[in-house]
């Protein structure tokens, strides 16, 4: 596949223009595995899953009846049978700015609820009404939702999509800041519902395996080259936590398994593990800096392209340059499905006929956008060994707020920016404050509010900043043995 090729596919996924609304959707209907897994857009329905949760809208100020509080999670968004719940309600609108914002301070964080910590309305702000939810010109819904079951109805779907010139938009859970699992008069593909490989025993350990056969064969090549012990498969519609429990439970708290693994993953455990996290490059608070980033962790990919057809590729030849994380990677071979797509165990791999440029592929769905060349059915990671505890560092939005009771403005801008000089040498000049490299790199922070560390770097990190500040303030550690139960 040329530049031109992929320009090609960027222009179909993203750009493509009709008015999906009066198209007759029988035909796509009647190719899927059920005519359940598909369904047109129902405002009430989008109110009634995605706005009610919230109760933003009624302006309850998250209070039941009873007196107690509405609990919100994307945890419960994401299985509403309808698909069309965003991470925050005003991601449903064009550029995350929906009705909502224009009587709530600050951006859309300020819609984004974990469990059992709900954040009260602005005293003050004006209700909006659910016809007003409604009626916004900045709503950005599809035009219909198919949930696939398996590989033939992600395919069926892109085949319909490209008869008439429709728009394709791809979901798992709908945690895009930026709206971009979500677009006007689509067809949105939700994949939740695609099978999950990782919670049934996908993890091979690549230097035990005798019946390693297909993709996991050459994923193990590869990962043996970098001197990764172990691989996992993860499916297009599994999200983190799913992984992250397969991994750190389902395996290594398993007293048969001897070999305990770390797998690299986004930073909420309802971030799609194979979807916009990768394609943009995937930033994590476990170890990123120690051992790439999220793009860093795959060996191969499993994938529908825009023209309907399904494929696996990966790199089949590589090379070891000195100072490079990992071998450079010099060919990428790839093969079509020519099997029965709604039967995995139907599936015949081969040589294209007419083969995609596998190496643009390569590099492009690997931070290139998500959706944009295709869709990820599945995806193949390296493991690593544990480098446990994890230690968290937190301090909120404000270090002097988080760790000291001093209020003189003065006083507090010296205490703020104390740390914030000791912070960005321990990351980027470990030297200058008596760390070692391998250290600070045992750190990493999925934004500027928190550090994540392995291998007892969090302690590390204490101890330079008592040296550096004279113990200006104090600084906690909390520990885990492992991520999945910091989500």
């Amino acid at each position: 596949m040329t530049n031109k090729g992929l320009l090609y596919l960027f222009s179909f996924f993203l750009f493509a223009e009709r008015f999906a609304w009066s198209l007759d959707w029988s035909s796509l209907q009647s190719k899927l595995s059920s005519p359940d897994i598909f369904g047109e857009t129902n405002l009430d329905e989008f109110i009634d899953q995605c706005a009610v949760p919230f109760d933003l809208a009624r302006g309850t100020n998250f209070q039941k009846d009873d007196g107690s509080y509405w609990e919100v999670s994307n945890y419960q968004l994401i299985e509403q049978s309808s698909g069309l719940c965003m991470d925050t309600l005003d991601c449903a609108y064009d550029e995350c700015k929906g009705p909502l914002m224009d009587g709530y301070e600050g951006t859309a964080y300020a819609f984004y609820h974990y469990i059992s910590s709900p954040i009260p309305a602005v005293p003050g702000a004006p209700i909006v009404t659910d016809d007003q939810l409604k009626a916004s010109d900045a709503l950005n819904l599809p035009a219909a939702v198919v949930h696939p079951q398996h590989v033939g109805d992600v395919s069926e779907a892109v085949k319909f999509a490209l008869q008439n010139d429709l728009t394709v938009s791809v979901k798992t859970s709908g945690h895009s800041w930026a709206g971009s699992s979500t677009v006007k008069d689509s067809l949105l593909l939700n994949l939740r519902q695609l099978p999950k490989y990782s919670p049934h025993g996908s993890l091979k350990e690549c230097q035990f395996e005798s019946d390693l056969e297909g993709a996991f064969e050459d994923a193990c090549k590869l990962a043996i080259a970098r001197d990764k012990p172990a691989i996992l498969r993860v499916g297009g519609g599994e999200i983190w936590g799913e992984v992250l429990e397969a991994v750190f439970v389902d395996w290594n708290e398993n007293e048969d398994n001897k070999r305990k693994y770390h797998v690299m993953s986004g930073f909420a455990g309802t971030v799609s593990a194979a979807g916009g996290w990768l394609a943009s490059g995937g930033l994590a608070a476990f170890g990123m800096r120690k051992y790439g980033v999220g793009s860093d962790q795959v060996l191969h990919v499993e994938m529908v392209l825009p023209d309907s057809r399904h494929v696996r590729f990966g790199p089949s030849s590589w090379e070891k340059k000195l100072g490079n994380l990992y071998p450079v990677t010099k060919d990428v071979t790839g093969y079509c499905n020519e099997g029965d797509l709604t039967d995995e165990e139907s599936w015949v791999w081969k040589e294209c006929t007419e083969e995609p440029n596998f190496a643009d592929l390569w590099y492009a769905v690997r931070g290139g956008g998500g959706g944009t060349y295709g869709v990820i059915t599945s995806i193949y990671y390296q493991l690593h060994d544990p480098p446990f505890p994890l230690q968290f560092i937190t301090w909120g939005r404000d270090v002097t707020v988080a760790y000291t009771n001093e209020d003189d403005p003065v006083k507090q801008e010296i205490l703020s920016k104390t740390f914030q000089e000791f912070y960005l040498r321990f990351l980027y000049f470990p030297e200058s404050v008596g760390v070692s490299e391998s250290a600070s790199n045992y750190c990493s922070s999925p934004d500027a509010h928190i550090l994540g560390c392995f291998g007892g770097a969090g302690d590390v990190f204490v101890a330079a900043w008592k040296r550096f500040s004279n113990n200006l303030f104090e600084v906690d550690v909390q520990e885990y043995d492992n991520p999945y139960k910091f989500m």
